[in-house]
């Protein structure tokens, strides 16, 4: 099971380990939304305000939902199954995991700006504090790739 907490802390959010993701009122004891795909769920991420959610599966997609009605604004394309999604600082930009690349989207058009590639399995990524910085981490070393983020995405590979 996955969890993640909005920041307003009125919300859970539980994963089942199957194709479901669910909003429950942490006050109430309910469930308020369902967002559905068709494989099992690898992560949910709030925006920082709680009013967006990121999901992603073994489906092949991320999504974006508006957490409050459970609408489904954005669904980003992979080729394989997505293990991660995550908003940057500011809600400005998504990031998605998906095998051995990482992904930079728009999350208000759901367009993708930019695709890293490694040579291994990419397991996490973070932004900075500053959602300047980006920084997939792939399984193997010694080569991983930072994203560095101003008026336009620029990502070049370096070596650790």
């Amino acid at each position: 099971m996955v969890l993640d907490l909005d920041f307003g802390g009125k919300h859970l959010l539980a994963i089942a380990s199957l194709s479901t993701a669910q909003i429950w009122d942490a006050l109430l004891r309910r469930e308020t939304e369902r967002f559905i795909h068709k494989k099992r769920v690898n992560s949910v991420h709030f925006n920082k305000e709680g009013t967006l959610l990121a999901t992603a599966s073994l489906d092949g997609t991320g999504r974006i939902w508006d957490s409050r009605t459970g609408q489904e604004y954005h669904r980003l394309r992979h080729s394989k199954g997505v293990e991660l999604a995550l908003f940057s600082p500011d809600t400005t930009l998504i990031a998605t995991v998906s095998a051995n690349q990482a992904y930079i989207w728009d999350p208000r058009t759901g367009h993708k700006y930019h695709q890293l590639e490694h040579d291994d399995q990419v397991q996490d990524i973070q932004f900075s504090p500053d959602g300047q910085v980006l920084l997939p981490a792939p399984a193997a070393p010694p080569r991983s790739g930072v994203c560095r983020i101003r008026s336009r995405v620029r990502c070049v590979k370096v070596g650790i």
